[in-house]
């Protein structure tokens, strides 16, 4: 290869290597002798394993891979080698390596199928993290996770149906700079945690998509002091309501999911909303009926 010097590479059709004694296919070898590379992406490749090659590119800034949680890709333990490492962004098989990986910000996706402990300070500067758990997994919890102080966006996504119920978000009152979160449960009998607004108090943004949620979860999101986007993604209440004083901060309300039929609101609730979007099909207070949708979203 006479390229040793490129910086910037995106492959969309490769030839690929595939070893029949492993049922592996990976990537040609020759990609680990561009050590001077920053940025290499992978959106629509068919692999399913990174050779340890990944270690030479030390200048390695950005990897980004094609892949979904179905089909996550194993990283080599090579891969703590590339220390430049910023953007991780794919569908990665946990565990893997993470030492030395302290430039790390986005790590977008893992997918964990038992725990997922490793040492914080390892992922010192982490600040985007999206965690995907696969199976039957009743040992996963966020101790781990509660301890990156730097975390800013978290997403964490139980995706079939017969998934266990969420771990305790606790945990999570040690990120202080946690102003993202989103929870995605197939699962059913799910509750949230009524001192929620207490050890998550920054939060701004919160998507919460739930397919058996057995109670009204606005008593509890309505208490978060800095909450300004709300995203509800409701497959099974047909009612939500909302007292005097609620969402004292919230500007853009988003509801969808064929379980919410009604929104109510007390008078008082909600006084800073400016954006509204929500089925034709749910009933709403009059008073929103002159809130314009987001912009942003096509309901």
């Amino acid at each position: 290869m006479k390229l040793r010097l490129l910086r910037v590479l995106y492959l969309e059709d490769h030839p690929v290597n595939h070893s029949q004694q492993t049922a592996s296919t990976g990537l040609p070898d020759e990609i680990g002798k561009l050590i001077h590379l920053r940025y290499l992406r992978l959106p629509a490749t068919m692999i399913n394993e990174l050779s340890p090659f990944i270690g030479n590119l030390q200048a390695l800034q950005t990897l980004e891979m094609g892949g979904g949680a179905r089909y996550p890709i194993s990283l080599p333990d090579e891969i703590c080698k590339a220390k430049q490492l910023r953007h991780l962004i794919g569908s990665f098989k946990w565990p893997f390596r993470v030492d030395n990986l302290t430039n790390l910000q986005t790590l977008n996706e893992v997918v964990v199928e038992g725990q997922m402990e490793f040492n914080p300070m390892d992922l010192i500067n982490l600040r985007e993290l999206l965690v995907s758990i696969t199976g039957q997994n009743n040992r996963f919890t966020l101790d781990s996770i509660g301890r990156l102080r730097s975390l800013q966006s978290f997403s964490l996504f139980f995706g079939q149906e017969d998934a266990p119920l969420f771990p305790p978000l606790k945990p999570l009152s040690h990120c202080q700079h946690l102003l993202e979160l989103t929870l995605w449960n197939s699962g059913y009998g799910w509750k949230l945690p009524t001192e929620l607004h207490e050890f998550l108090p920054n939060l701004k943004y919160l998507c919460l998509v739930a397919y058996s949620m057995p109670e009204d979860p606005m008593p509890i999101l309505e208490k978060l002091p800095n909450l300004t986007f709300l995203e509800l993604g409701l497959y099974c209440l047909n009612k939500l309501a909302c007292a005097a004083g609620g969402f004292p901060q919230l500007k853009f309300l988003q509801i969808y999911g064929n379980g919410a039929q009604e929104l109510q609101v007390e008078e008082g609730g909600i006084p800073l909303l400016k954006g509204l979007s929500v089925l034709d099909s749910v009933k709403i207070p009059e008073r929103l009926r002159s809130i314009p949708a987001i912009p942003w979203i096509n309901n």
